[in-house]
């Protein structure tokens, strides 16, 4: 037994923790500047799409504007901001797979950990999903709408279970993680469209605090 494994710690590749930084600050950038853009350019749009149960495309009507309190953020992916939106989602997904071999790294390869990376990627799934498949225009919105809160929760999770246990990162991290959960269960029961923002805009900031302590703490060799 070497004296690296006596004192419990483990060595992790510093590259790898770099490039999963950088692509967990760019995923965020390119998820926030796609649905943020998506929101402007719905506004300002004369027209936007109306869904109406039961007819496969969303009828034009005239724009009054993009409203969180009552509009889901699926609704950005069939108005004048639908491009914008739905190939952000597909970009967003395989642009958050290459953060997992670093999470994986910094918290020990544990079972929970590998866990995580199995729901990360069924996240990922999820969110090429809701891309693919447009709210109105396709029946397999929901499933994959269904798949994204479920596995993001479960994903989000474990992660902060076990970076609540390790050393790399800070416990504020793993309980903002907690957080969220909360906020997505919460969504989830009450399926209420200010909640689904909310559940956006703290995914959105943990993941970002998790690239910020990756990127930051990029030189470390063991821990």
């Amino acid at each position: 037994m070497t004296s690296m494994e006596r004192s419990g710690t483990m060595r992790v590749n510093p590259r790898i923790t770099l490039v999963g930084g950088i692509f967990a600050l760019v995923s965020m950038v390119v998820g926030t500047v796609c649905t943020l853009g998506a929101l402007f350019q719905y506004t300002i749009f004369p027209f936007r799409g109306l869904p109406i149960p039961l007819v496969p495309y969303p009828l034009p009507v005239i724009n009054t504007g993009f409203s969180i309190w009552y509009q889901a953020i699926s609704e950005l992916g069939i108005g004048p901001s639908a491009f914008l939106f739905n190939v952000g989602l597909i970009v967003l997904g395989f642009l958050i797979i290459p953060i997992f071999p670093a999470l994986l790294g910094l918290l020990g390869n544990s079972t929970i950990a590998k866990v995580g990376v199995a729901s990360g990627l069924v996240t990922c799934f999820g969110i090429v999903g809701v891309g693919l498949a447009p709210m109105v225009i396709s029946p397999l919105h929901s499933v994959f709408g269904v798949i994204f809160f479920v596995s993001v929760g479960v994903t989000v999770f474990l992660f902060s279970f076990a970076m609540f246990r390790g050393r790399f990162f800070a416990r504020a991290v793993a309980v903002y993680g907690f957080f969220f959960v909360v906020v997505d269960l919460i969504f989830m029961i009450v399926s209420n469209s200010v909640w689904e923002w909310a559940v956006f805009f703290v995914l959105v900031s943990w993941i970002l605090l998790v690239g910020v302590e990756m990127f930051r703490k990029h030189r470390v060799t063991e821990v």
